[in-house]
């Protein structure tokens, strides 16, 4: 963000994380994707404290065209995966300014039913949001460290 703009709120900040689980929880995939901007990164490292995306692999690191692909893929008739879909609930928690004056730091959690199991991903979440055009924000960069991120994850069939 320019110096001359102002810092965005701890509250719009979190209102967009708020807006952003509430749009996964009901599969509105495409108004998920519009939060985020062209160009932007969505990670889930595999290891706790991981530095760069590129020196070890991660569990998912997507940038927008592969973020696109994969609602393309939720949306599909065929996309086993996901069927029956799951149910989702997504909690966050203990939201904070992060070092960048564009960042929000909270707790994040996952909560799914599917096919009788319960399953549940627990996180901490890092956002860092990019200005839009007309003064709104947009998710530039979205990091999960997963609480148990060195554990085999079984196949993370629903987005985090």
């Amino acid at each position: 963000m320019s110096a001359t703009l102002e810092r965005p709120s701890l509250h719009a900040l979190t209102a967009l994380v708020i807006r952003e689980t509430e749009l996964l929880d009901t599969w509105r995939l495409d108004d998920w994707l519009a939060l985020y901007a062209p160009v932007c990164a969505y990670w889930v490292p595999s290891q706790w404290d991981q530095r760069d995306p590129h020196a070890t692999i991660s569990h998912i690191y997507d940038d927008r065209r592969l973020l696109e692909t994969r609602v393309r893929r939720f949306k599909h008739a065929m996309f086993h995966a996901q069927k029956p879909p799951s149910r989702t609930l997504r909690f966050t928690a203990n939201h904070r300014a992060g070092e960048g004056p564009d960042t929000l730091l909270c707790h994040y959690e996952v909560a799914e039913f599917r096919n009788l199991r319960h399953r549940r991903y627990v996180a901490r979440a890092t956002y860092d949001f990019a200005p839009e055009r007309d003064g709104g924000l947009l998710i530039a960069r979205k990091r999960l460290d997963l609480l148990d991120c060195d554990a085999v994850q079984d196949g993370i069939s629903i987005i985090l």
